[in-house]
């Protein structure tokens, strides 16, 4: 007789499991989909926390956690929630100092990058790209949802979706716990310097002077610092007179190189 090894439901509710392809072709999962299955609030827990990246707090503290009463990723940073009596008291953990190890790892945490505290919260299709896209648009950018499932992107463009106010007031939670979280900033665009040279070349520069604020004048003309060539090998009396008299030669890609 062959034995079956493959479950057809949740060890935890008993819910009947049901197959997930992953984004992958060769993914394959069994899953639980009941909303209330502690199996499956462990796991979103554990991945969420995890996200935060918080020093010393791994799955099988995450399971102590849950015991304590510790049900979001936002949970651990409510002082009405996470504190030494309450942890002791809940009987998950125990006084001592691996208990004080990891309150003071969670008291550490004075900031979070807007995206860890989104991913944190382990919302159903967003990991760990959409997260970052989604914390971008948050702080104000405009960030590339191409990729991101039709449903969601509707839900992110009405600002009363359930998914936003979600997001949101997750979010306001963090801070209000004392946690700051750090959206992104958009990046200021710098203008090329202005470097005011006279310069004379052998090929065609008319865009470099355009960009740079660059005067074109006579090789021979006393004022002329630069002579722009094609190549570094190239021979003419031009070349020759700027050799002759210390000016300096560079090809026309070591001035975009350097200037822009």
């Amino acid at each position: 007789m062959i034995k079956k090894f493959i479950l057809d439901n949740c060890p935890e509710c008993g819910e009947t499991l049901t197959l997930d392809f992953g984004k992958k072709d060769d993914t394959v999962k069994l899953v639980c989909k009941n909303p209330d299955c502690s199996g499956t609030s462990l796991k979103k827990l554990q991945k969420g926390i995890v996200a935060l990246e918080i020093k010393g707090i791994g799955p099988s503290t995450i399971e102590s956690l849950v015991e304590a009463g510790i049900e979001t990723s936002y949970d651990l940073f409510d002082p009405s929630k996470f504190n030494e009596k309450s942890l002791i008291d809940s009987g998950a953990f125990k006084k001592g100092r691996a208990l004080q190890k990891l309150i003071q790892s969670v008291k550490s945490v004075k900031s979070l990058p807007i995206d860890k505290v989104i991913l944190s919260l382990q919302y159903k299709d967003i990991g760990k790209t959409f997260s970052l896209k989604i914390g971008q648009m948050l702080s104000g950018l405009t960030p590339d949802f191409s990729g991101l499932q039709l449903d969601i992107r509707q839900e992110l463009e009405n600002e009363n979706s359930k998914l936003l106010l979600y997001l949101k007031e997750s979010i306001k939670k963090f801070e209000d716990f004392g946690v700051e979280v750090v959206r992104f900033t958009p990046h200021k665009k710098v203008e090329a310097k202005k470097v005011n040279k006279m310069v004379d070349s052998t090929v065609d520069i008319s865009d470099l002077l355009e960009k740079l604020g660059w005067e074109l004048v006579d090789v021979k003309d006393s004022n002329c610092q630069l002579l722009v060539v094609e190549n570094k090998d190239e021979t003419n009396d031009k070349v020759k007179f700027a050799k002759d008299n210390n000016i300096k030669i560079m090809t026309k890609n070591m001035v975009i190189l350097l200037f822009l």
